[in-house]
């Protein structure tokens, strides 16, 4: 998995995060999605002020959470991104709706200075901790469920103005 684009945009008073992620085909994920199980993952922002003194200073960390599942009964896919929930007629478009962060709140305006520089990060991923146990362990080493992104980090400039 990697990150086709990304970016830190401002919007009336806040800031959002547009992202989309490419993922190559994988068997093994529908595999496990269509046998009944709800794959869990994770979205991961980090914006942080670089300071000559001391560490950087970590000014909002943000995650949100995925849930894609398969419903044998209606053959529908369900994607629930919190308690929001909508169903798809195939598995790639569920999976093309989850990998694609579109206008995530990230924080208000207010909490950035006008034209100083600030890093972001992000990164999108399986999350091994919410899998049933014996998934955790068959997906220890299992190349095929590795579904990471790593961290895409990038800088981009406060704005006074609005981008839109």
């Amino acid at each position: 998995m990697e990150f086709r684009y990304h970016e830190v945009v401002p919007i009336d008073l806040l800031y959002v995060l547009n992202a989309s992620v490419e993922l190559q085909p994988n068997p093994r994920l529908q595999e496990m999605v269509e046998s009944g199980l709800a794959i869990p993952f994770q979205a991961e922002f980090v914006l942080t002020r670089g300071r000559w003194y001391w560490l950087d200073e970590t000014i909002v960390e943000r995650t949100m959470n995925f849930r894609l599942a398969y419903h044998a009964l209606t053959r529908q896919y369900r994607l629930s991104i919190g308690s929001i929930h909508r169903s798809f007629a195939s598995f790639d478009e569920a999976l093309r709706a989850m990998l694609t962060l579109r206008n995530w709140a990230v924080l208000d305006r207010s909490r950035l200075n006008d034209g100083e520089a600030y890093t972001a990060a992000l990164r999108l991923r399986l999350d091994m901790s919410q899998l049933p146990k014996p998934f955790q362990v068959a997906a220890l080493g299992n190349r095929d469920l590795d579904l990471s992104t790593g961290w895409a980090r990038w800088s981009f400039v406060a704005s006074a103005t609005d981008a839109q």
